[in-house]
This record gives C-alpha cells, sequence and structure tokens, in this order.
C-alpha cells in the first residue's frame, strides 16, 4: 500500500487528537477530584455513585431525625422526674395529714399547698419543646390539660339570714356555673320563681320534677317541704378555692364528654343511645331566646332522665354566662357513652348537633392520645412520645382503671371535710391511689429511658454507617491523587513526544519536490 504525506498528516492528526483527550480527561479528573464527571464516562459507577448519594443524605437525616428525638425524650424525662416528685410531695403531705393533733385548720393549710401542685403539674403537662406540647400526641399545637376552679354554695338561709333546716327545705348537687351568684327562691304553689343577680335565671319559674325536686340548674336542685308557701330562700355560689385537674380542649374549654351545649340547635327530636339504651326525645323544640311557645332545656332533662333505667345516671341543666348546657353524668363517676341510633332498615339516624359535640370532644380526646413516630433507619420506625391521656387514665398492677384527676379531686375533699371516715381515708385509699399514681409515672419514666438508650445505640449505628458508605463512594468515584498526576505527566510526555516526531516525520515541503 501506498504511504503519502496526507496519510501521515491525517494519522497525525488523530492521533494528536486523541492524546490531547486523554490528557483532557486527566487534567479534569485531577481537578475535580472525580472519577467521572457525566454519566456516559461510566454509566455503571455514575448510577452507583448517584445511589450511594441519596443514602447517605437519607442516613443524614435519619440522624437528625435521632437527634431531634433524643431532645424530645430529654424534655420527656425531665417533665415526668418533675412530676413524679410533685407526686412524692403529695405522698408527705398525706402522711402528715393523718397525724393525731392535726385538726382542720392544719388539713386546710395542707389542702392549700396540694392545690397549688395540681396547679404545677398541670404546668408540667403542658411543657413544650421546638413549639409542641410534649404531652399532647398528634394535637400538638394546644395545651393538653388545664385547671378548673369550681364553685360551693353557701348554706340555705331564710329572708331574715336564719340557716333552714333539711327537713324544711334541703339543697343537692355540684355547683358548676358563675362566679358568685346570689339566689333568691319563692315559693308559689306547686312551682317556685328562681330569681339571680345575674345570667339567665331571673324571674324563671320551675316545677317538680318526678322526683319532687326543683331543679335550678347549673348542677343544683332544691327539696321543698309542704306548708312553706310565700316563703323565701337564699344561698349564694362562691369560690372553693379548690384547683381541679382536666383536659383542655381546641378552645381553652374542660375538655368533658358528658357536657352538651344546648344553645343554637333547632331542635332534639329523635333518637339516640346512652351507655347503649336508646332514648327517643318527642315533639320538643329548644329555643333559648325565651319565646313562650318554645319549650325550656331543662324539659329535654327530664324526658332523657324518665327513659333512663340506670338510676345512676343523670341529665341536668346548668347555666354558664346565660347559656343553658345539659350535662349527662354517672353519680358513681363512670364514663357515659352517647352514640348513634339506628332505624329499622339498619340506617345511621344522626345525632342532635350537640352530641356529635361530644363525639367531637371523643375525638380530641383520642388525638391527645395518639403516639408520635419518627423513622430511625430505613423501614424502622419508634414511638416516642408519652402522652397526657397515659398520665392521667391509667391501669394500676393490679388491673384495675385509675384517674388522677380523680384521685386529686377525692385528695382535696377529703381534706376539706370534717367527716371522720373521709379524715381517715386520706391515710388510707388516698396515699395507696397516690402510690400507684406516682407507679405509672416511674414505669413511663423507665420506658423513656429505654427509648433514649435505643436513640444512642441508633444514633451510632447510623454514624458508622454513614462512615462506611462515604468511604465507598469515595472508591466509587474520587480519584487517586498520585496516581493520576503520573499518569497526567506520563501523557504530557506522550504528546509533547508524538510533536517532536511528527515535527520530523513531516519535514518535507512543496518546494522539496521541486528541488
Amino acid at each position: 500500500m501506498r504511504i503519502t504525506n496526507k496519510m501521515l498528516a491525517n494519522n497525525f492528526l488523530a492521533d494528536m487528537r486523541l492524546n490531547l483527550e486523554n490528557l483532557q480527561t486527566l487534567q479534569q479528573q485531577s481537578t475535580s477530584g472525580k472519577e467521572i464527571r457525566k454519566p456516559s464516562d461510566n454509566p455503571f459507577k455514575a448510577v452507583r455513585a448517584m445511589q450511594m448519594h441519596t443514602d447517605i443524605a437519607t442516613n443524614k437525616q435519619y440522624n437528625e431525625n435521632i437527634k431531634d428525638t433524643r431532645n424530645w425524650l430529654d424534655e420527656t424525662d425531665t417533665a415526668l422526674g418533675q412530676l413524679g416528685n410533685q407526686m412524692t410531695r403529695v405522698r408527705e403531705l398525706l402522711v402528715s395529714a393523718g397525724n393525731a393533733a392535726y385538726g382542720s385548720s392544719e388539713r386546710q393549710k395542707i389542702k392549700d399547698e396540694i392545690n397549688q401542685i395540681v396547679d404545677t403539674m398541670s404546668q408540667i403537662l403542658n411543657s413544650s419543646f421546638d413549639g409542641k406540647y410534649i404531652f399532647a400526641g398528634t394535637r400538638g399545637t394546644t395545651k393538653p390539660t388545664t385547671i378548673i376552679n369550681r364553685w360551693e354554695t353557701t348554706s340555705l338561709v331564710d329572708k331574715d339570714g336564719n340557716i333552714v333546716k333539711d327537713s324544711v327545705a334541703k339543697l343537692e348537687g355540684n355547683y358548676e356555673g358563675e362566679i358568685n351568684v346570689d339566689y333568691v327562691i319563692k315559693v308559689e304553689g306547686k312551682k317556685v320563681k328562681v330569681s339571680t343577680n345575674k345570667g339567665a335565671t331571673f324571674d324563671k319559674e320551675v316545677k317538680k320534677d318526678s322526683e319532687g325536686k326543683y331543679d335550678l340548674g347549673s348542677g343544683l336542685k332544691i327539696t321543698i317541704a309542704d306548708g312553706n308557701l310565700g316563703k323565701e330562700f337564699k344561698f349564694s355560689c362562691t369560690s372553693a378555692q379548690n384547683s381541679e385537674l382536666a383536659y383542655n380542649d381546641k378552645y381553652g374549654e374542660e375538655l368533658d364528654l358528658n357536657k352538651l351545649p344546648i344553645e343554637d340547635l333547632e331542635n332534639w327530636n329523635g333518637k339516640f343511645k346512652i351507655n347503649g339504651q336508646e332514648i327517643e326525645v318527642k315533639e320538643l323544640k329548644i329555643d333559648t331566646t325565651n319565646d313562650e311557645n318554645s319549650s325550656k332545656p331543662e324539659e329535654l332533662a327530664e324526658q332523657i332522665n324518665m327513659q333512663i333505667k340506670d338510676k345512676d345516671i343523670k341529665a341536668s341543666i346548668y347555666y354558664v354566662e346565660g347559656k343553658p348546657y345539659i350535662e349527662i353524668k354517672s353519680q358513681k363517676g363512670e364514663k357515659i357513652e352517647i352514640t348513634n341510633s339506628v332505624d329499622k332498615d339498619n340506617k345511621e339516624i344522626q345525632l342532635p348537633k350537640a352530641l356529635e359535640i361530644t363525639k367531637s370532644n371523643k375525638k380530641q380526646l383520642d388525638i391527645m392520645g395518639e403516639r408520635l413516630i419518627t423513622e430511625v433507619s430505613q423501614g424502622v420506625t419508634i414511638e416516642y412520645n408519652v402522652t397526657a391521656v397515659e398520665i392521667i387514665q391509667f391501669t394500676d398492677e393490679t388491673g384495675e382503671k385509675r384517674d388522677l384527676r380523680d384521685i386529686l379531686k377525692k385528695i382535696v375533699d377529703h381534706l376539706d371535710s370534717g367527716d371522720p371516715a373521709k379524715v381517715k381515708e386520706i391515710c388510707n385509699g388516698d396515699i395507696e391511689a397516690i402510690d400507684k399514681a406516682s407507679n405509672n409515672i416511674l414505669k413511663l419514666r423507665s420506658q423513656v429511658g429505654a427509648k433514649q438508650n435505643r436513640m444512642k445505640a441508633a444514633e451510632e449505628k447510623n454514624t458508622q454507617e454513614n462512615f462506611d458508605m462515604t468511604e465507598i463512594l469515595s472508591k466509587t468515584e474520587d480519584i487517586d491523587l498520585t496516581e493520576k498526576t503520573m499518569q497526567y505527566a506520563t501523557m504530557l510526555s506522550v504528546y509533547m513526544a508524538s510533536l517532536q516526531t511528527s515535527a520530523r516525520v513531516l519535514q518535507p515541503t512543496l518546494m522539496d519536490y521541486v528541488r
């Protein structure tokens, strides 16, 4: 085959271009520190490097989750420790209250301190971290608990201020209404006229119910003996200065599943169930505008009470700032469940709006008891929060269900009482109940400690995984700088040598042939 100068020149240019490309590749690798710059350089390594980058970034996020969870658990542990300290102080006070030398004045001082402790407990249960309430479950932006101050009634007196005997007239119930309300009751035949200095009970006429009592609203009833026509009785509702722990709803009010607002309802006609027993309200039109043709809220409670078979369950009407509410409550403190009913075709009958509010409150309580979950590794999740519901409502080691709200309320009531049997209960049932609540907090705190250890182990594991994956990534995409420097020097020598060789080989020109 004949070799021409053009062939030599073309071969020279091709080789020079190849050498320059190799030199450029080595130069780019040396300046970037990476083996590949685009997927076409090495598709397999490119895919593996991208996957490793994704895994490392994911693992870093897992580590951030773990750090946040550890901080959350640290705050939870601190709060539970503070709650435990408060429980210990309550127990110490109850033990001292059992001192035979202590009288009612000493017990009142102990009660005052316990009221402050209850306030402190609510404050601890409302602890927040990173803008969320740590004991509020998935309802993290609303405080889980609040403090309720109940009110007590003064002795029933006649218009001259003399205390009325029970045989003449007797006041019953637990007042739940406005602050410092003065009641005046005037007997007018088979009904009484009730007047107050505030609220929605100005000159309200009340008839006897099926039990022979007059329902005054706000949780109070009065029994008046015959022969008192035209007489007046007076009493006042003042602050009891006792703090009660309660769940907090999303509006900042007490979350109570048994209290149902009546205002703004068109009617309550229909069927529903109370603890499984069907109740039917017939031909009742509730109107809070005091229209003469409308039904009174008390008639609703009366219809319900006439149908309830369990006599420990009572429906009553009370007023808050002039608005009527119905309370369906067990006298034994048992849970009341209000549910929908069904018709003959098994279709659900809609509850009145107020009962739907109760269902909404139940949902709020369920949300408050929900677990927070975080992912600490691929496919590995952990529940890391403690809820106020777990602290307040718990089952002790004997299987008995207990409620911290009731425990604290009974303690205060027993300290307030002058009944020897109730005073004796302070050193018996109350101390035992506080011990059960303390054990529950210790159990929850031990669980938090176990989760803290688990988070620490997960963090160490993820840190090591990150180190290992970074090493694999480095081997996949990073260059050996020494090796690439030597290769670059070699390629540069080859390039310079090719230039010198081609200069000698391609020296002849057209003038050389002419000569």
